[in-house]
């Protein structure tokens, strides 16, 4: 989990201005900020590698994956 945290807070840092669809989707759901960090986290550990190594992710999965969080 610790390193997941940490490529979470370092996928967050690099995406800058790309994050805040992310943060917008959380808004939506009424999360607060730590809520759809930590949520963020979570969702990264659920997400698949594409060929190249890297997490697949898109705003509509995150907004799924609240939803899925929220009412199960």
């Amino acid at each position: 989990m610790n390193q997941t945290f940490t490529e979470a807070q370092s996928l967050i840092l690099e995406m800058g201005e790309k994050f805040k669809p992310y943060i917008v989707v959380g808004l939506k759901q009424r999360l607060e900020m730590e809520e759809i960090i930590s949520t963020f986290e979570t969702y990264l550990q659920t997400r698949k590698f594409d060929r190249s190594g890297h997490r697949i992710i898109s705003k509509f999965s995150f907004e799924q994956f609240i939803l899925q969080m929220k009412y199960s």
